[in-house]
């Protein structure tokens, strides 16, 4: 497990979750805006329900390799009737890259705006993970919001088998690591019932805190994770029930959960749904003690998920505080 820790000094600082109605979205306010277009037909949900204003400052990750070539071509017909092919990147596996264009459109943005969209509704976690990650750190975090972007979906086919590749550390997070205290494990489950037992073996926790999808209109989908997830539960120490179209209250609730821990070390393992991710991977930027762990997978097919009609967007925000000087 100690292999898992990396050690870590960080400015004091805490991150404001706030959920918001699309009603409250001021479109002009948006410096940049991130979108991916991939075999989902939900990819195109929310860039239907923005306004057409952002286009010139949006950018469209597409993918390479066997799921970049399945990506429907109605799909990028859509995007290309608003932005331009130039606005079109796929950064593979280098967020770098990404990063550099996401700064030069917001070098080009008009004046007021100050808020950064990214839609992570068809995004692999690896990139959503690290734009959030990389604007946490950034100097734009001193005076830019981050506005996040979720649709929810259905499953047009069963659920793609996975293989569990690696765990890595999510950038940026990472405390102290005390060999003489006890590990918790936080998993938050999705439609893969391998993963977290795969995830388990690797950290071998004390105790585990499993965390199912619950929103009302849901319950099918609740009920699918409790049964893909059967064997897994039968051994978890504590079972949480947190709705899915909501970045801030799954975010909330798993600081609290944190919050009382400080004699263990803690383990967040997301691995679905996609709001119960970013919550535990900004829970691991939060508590010393606390660890967020990125799960690397590879896919047998391509996701085939349709939009449901259900949109949920959060404005993500840096305060940081002033530490006390001694004179």
């Amino acid at each position: 497990m100690s292999s898992l820790i990396s050690t870590s000094v960080r400015p004091l600082n805490r991150l404001s979750l706030v959920d918001r109605d699309l009603s409250q979205i001021d479109w002009e306010r948006i410096a940049c805006s991130i979108f991916a277009c991939g075999s989902e037909a939900r990819s195109l949900a929310v860039f239907g329900q923005v306004s057409g204003s952002i286009d010139r400052m949006s950018i469209v990750l597409g993918f390479d390799g066997p799921i970049g070539m399945s990506v429907p071509e109605e799909h990028k017909r859509r995007f290309l009737d608003r932005v331009s092919p130039e606005q079109f990147f796929i950064p593979s596996g280098d967020i770098s890259v990404l990063i550099e264009r996401i700064v030069g459109i917001i070098g080009r943005a008009p004046k007021g705006a100050d808020t950064i969209l990214l839609d992570i509704s068809s995004m692999p976690r690896a990139w959503y993970l690290g734009i959030i990650m990389w604007f946490r750190f950034s100097d734009y975090a001193d005076t830019y919001k981050m506005l996040l972007a979720y649709a929810g979906g259905s499953y047009a086919a069963a659920y793609p088998e996975r293989q569990i590749m690696d765990l890595r550390r999510v950038v940026g997070t990472g405390g102290y690591y005390d060999a003489s205290q006890p590990v918790t494990a936080i998993l938050s489950l999705g439609f893969d019932g391998g993963a977290a037992h795969a995830a388990t073996e690797r950290i071998e926790p004390d105790h585990t805190i499993a965390i199912i999808s619950e929103t009302p209109g849901f319950e099918e989908s609740r009920e699918r994770a409790l049964r893909t997830n059967g064997d897994f539960l039968e051994h978890a120490d504590r079972i949480i029930y947190l709705p899915h179209l909501s970045f801030a209250q799954p975010y909330r609730a798993v600081c609290e959960m944190i919050a009382p821990l400080s004699d263990r070390n803690i383990v967040c393992v997301p691995l679905g749904p996609k709001t119960h991710i970013v919550a535990l991977a900004l829970a691991g930027l939060m508590f010393p003690r606390a660890i967020s762990l990125h799960v690397v997978s590879r896919y047998n097919r391509p996701f085939l998920v349709n939009p449901n009609g259900r949109f949920c967007f959060a404005e993500l925000s840096v305060i940081f505080e002033m530490s006390v000087q001694e004179h």
